[in-house]
This record gives structure tokens, sequence and C-alpha cells, in this order.
């Protein structure tokens, strides 16, 4: 069975490549401004680089995309799907789901945390 698909192989290469260089300069950067950051906090550093740098690279994400698609005429709606029935569940599970392993992963990090504290483990 062949599946229609409405880019290029070239376009998707370029879009995976842009992908990457945009985390790799992202993580370089992020290591640089980490190290030559003057004063403060080593974990406040860590924790504020960390954050930025993941911002950039999800709106950076979001801008490829946005040009993958512009280059290959392509809507968000035919591209992702969204005008067909039942997207909006979907979308609503996928947002639960992510809200359900999120509270997961907090608490299990609470319950490691506490039983460091208790058993007086170094981090």
């Amino acid at each position: 069975m062949q599946w229609y698909k409405p880019w290029t192989a070239e376009s998707l290469l370029r879009l995976l490549l842009r992908l990457f260089l945009l985390l790799g300069v992202t993580g370089l950067l992020a290591v640089a401004v980490e190290q030559y950051w003057p004063g403060g906090v080593p974990e406040a550093r860590r924790f504020w680089t960390s954050a930025v740098s993941g911002i950039i690279v999800q709106l950076g994400g979001v801008f490829l995309i946005a040009l993958f698609l512009r280059e290959n005429t392509l809507s968000w709606e035919a591209a992702f799907g969204l005008r067909r029935a039942g997207a909006v569940r979907h979308l609503a599970l996928g947002a639960a789901t992510a809200a359900v392993v999120f509270g997961l992963a907090l608490a299990l990090m609470l319950v490691r945390v506490e039983y460091q504290l208790g058993a007086a483990v170094p981090p």
C-alpha cells in the first residue's frame, strides 16, 4: 500500500538537518553561557540556561516546521489532520495524558527526594 505524501524527501531531510543544527547550536550556546556567566549560584545559572535554551528550541522547532509547511504549500490543518472528525478529542486526550505523565513524574521526584532526605543519601 502506497501513501500519498505532499512533501519531498529533500525538504524533509532539510527540516531534520535544521532541527539537529538548532539543537546543537542551542546546546553549545547554553554551555558557553553557563560557564561564562559571572557570579551567582551555580544551580540558578543551570536552571536559567536550561529553561531559556528549552524555550528557544521549542520556538525554533515551531518556526522550522512553519518553514517546512510553507515550502511544501501545506496548511497546519492539512499537515496535522486537524479537520478530521475527532481531532479535538485526540488533542484533549493527548493533553490529559501529558498532564498525568507530568504529575506522575513529579510525584516520583518528590518521593525520591523524601527518600534521600530520610536516609541521608547524597544526591
